[in-house]
């Protein structure tokens, strides 16, 4: 599986309790949230990958905002916003996740809905799997809860010849913006195929906070949510992307990929599906929205909210 961030930064840089409450993490500098759509229709928290702000979501926001109520998020660090302070070491995943937990409570949201890309679909998994009482349902596009393991599941971060997290933010953070976007651009036919699309998405990697980007980066190879799975009260719809991966394995095939997704999903607590596009790569949202629109919809009618 080619995923975006780990593509982004690899080649180029490894080369060289159900019950608890959010802790006080302070919402208004870990995400930003812009409310659009049908004043008092099911709420949905969209929320973006690293490093694409809010605005990615915007045509499917457009869409779903004419039946849903859409809490369009901006992660602290992209879209012109301060990055976010965390104690070194500490869990980037786990401050959004309790950030988004704490938005819902605060706003007294009745299970919303989160569907979520990529990095902020593991944070969204997190808070899923650490508040499960307050969310409604799970949508993921091309988010994994053990991205490192997909192809050998008995794989553990332990296992892996990792770079230091200090050497690998020292690297990406000291890189000249030139050389940086110059290998972000390496890899620009993986995140769409639409070359505006692409100038848009290029133009959201030059304005993130480089020291977040690789702490994410960082904490994506090591994360494995699996154990968790188990405590989600929601079935997960996981819509991937396979077709990219063909630049690193030219036979690989559509058959090939299902199997290993829906075996990451398999502790899911109430279930979950895998559903594939064969010709989108990473950012599916802007290279297919009707697809992805179609989709998430489905989701919505066959869960309905259960106030």
């Amino acid at each position: 599986m080619k995923r975006f961030l780990l593509l982004a930064c690899l080649s180029g840089l490894l080369s060289l309790g159900c019950a608890a409450q959010p802790a006080a993490t302070n919402v208004p500098e870990a995400i930003r949230v812009e409310v659009t759509g049908k004043k008092n229709g099911r709420p949905l928290l969209l929320v973006p990958g690293y490093v694409a702000p809010g605005e990615v979501w915007r045509e499917i926001a457009a869409e779903l905002g004419r039946r849903y109520q859409c809490h369009v998020v901006t992660l602290a660090g992209t879209g012109g916003m301060a990055p976010l302070t965390v104690a070194p070491g500490a869990s980037y995943y786990a401050t959004y996740a309790r950030a988004l937990a704490a938005y819902v409570q605060q706003h007294h949201l009745q299970k919303p809905v989160l569907v979520a890309h990529q990095t902020g679909g593991m944070m969204a998994l997190r808070a899923a799997t650490d508040f499960p009482e307050l969310f409604g349902g799970l949508i993921l596009l091309e988010a994994l809860p053990a991205p490192f393991a997909v192809h050998n599941p008995r794989l553990t971060p332990d296992s892996l010849k990792l770079p230091a997290r200090e050497q690998l933010l020292s690297r990406l953070v000291s890189m000249a913006q030139g050389t940086f976007l110059q290998q972000q651009q390496m890899f620009i036919s993986t995140w769409a195929t639409d070359t505006l699309q692409q100038r848009r998405l290029l133009g959201w990697a030059a304005q993130a906070d480089r020291t977040t980007w690789a702490n994410i980066v960082y904490e994506s190879m090591t994360t494995d949510l699996r154990p968790a799975l188990p405590r989600l009260q929601v079935p997960v719809l996981l819509l991937g992307i396979w077709v990219a991966g063909k630049a690193v394995k030219p036979d690989l095939t559509h058959a090939q990929v299902q199997p290993l997704f829906e075996r990451q999903l398999a502790g899911a607590g109430a279930g979950g599906e895998v559903r594939l596009h064969d010709t989108a790569r990473e950012f599916i949202m802007l290279d297919d929205p009707r697809w992805t629109l179609t989709n998430i919809e489905q989701y919505l009618a066959a869960h309905p909210s259960k106030r």
